[in-house]
Parts: C-alpha cells; structure tokens; sequence
C-alpha cells in the first residue's frame, strides 16, 4: 500500500501536467540544419550581400568569411536582418590590425 501511494505521489511531482521536456538538436544535427539552412536561396543572398558591403572577397579574408557565412545562417534562421556595417568595420579592423602585424615582422 505505502510503494503505491509513494509511487503515485512521485508522478504527480516529477512532471506537471502538460509539461514536455524539450529536446535540443546534437552538434551533428546542429551542423547539418546549419548546413542545409545555407544552401536556401536567401541564405545565399545576405552571405553576399554581406561580403559585398565589406568590400568584396578580395578584400574579405577567409576567416571574415566563415564568420560571414555563420552569420547569414543565423539571420536567416531567425528571420532577421544582419548590421552590414558592423561586419564591414569589424573586416576593416582585421584588414588594419593584419596590415600592423605584417610591418612589424620586417
């Protein structure tokens, strides 16, 4: 009788009526909707449209693009827009702090 009502008893307090743990995606599923998220046309769009307002690739340097590309994804997952002109200044201070390092090793 006392393992019946103890058991009863643990139900009702472990999980509230209607309450649904949630679940989050792995790393590997993390990558793989990440990955298929930028492969959508508008994805794409604001990626270049990112690396446009920069100043083009030849002025973005790979790492400034695979910040781009991470960042287009999650403005298209989240259905936002991203600060074109903070990415432009934050590719301007890497260009700039690239150029400092280059002319202090000669």
């Amino acid at each position: 009788m006392t393992r019946e009502v103890n058991s009863e008893v643990e139900q009702h307090i472990s999980q509230p009526e209607g309450y649904q743990e949630q679940s989050y995606p792995t790393s590997a599923e993390n990558e793989k909707i990440r990955h298929d998220a930028f492969q959508h046309k508008e994805c794409q769009r604001i990626y270049h449209k990112l690396i446009s307002h920069a100043g083009g690739m030849d002025v973005v340097r790979k790492g400034r693009r695979l910040i781009a590309k991470k960042i287009a994804t999650t403005c298209f997952l989240n259905s936002t827009e991203p600060d074109y002109e903070e990415f432009k200044q934050g590719v301007l201070i890497a260009n700039e702090n690239i150029k400092i390092k280059r002319d202090e090793s000669y």
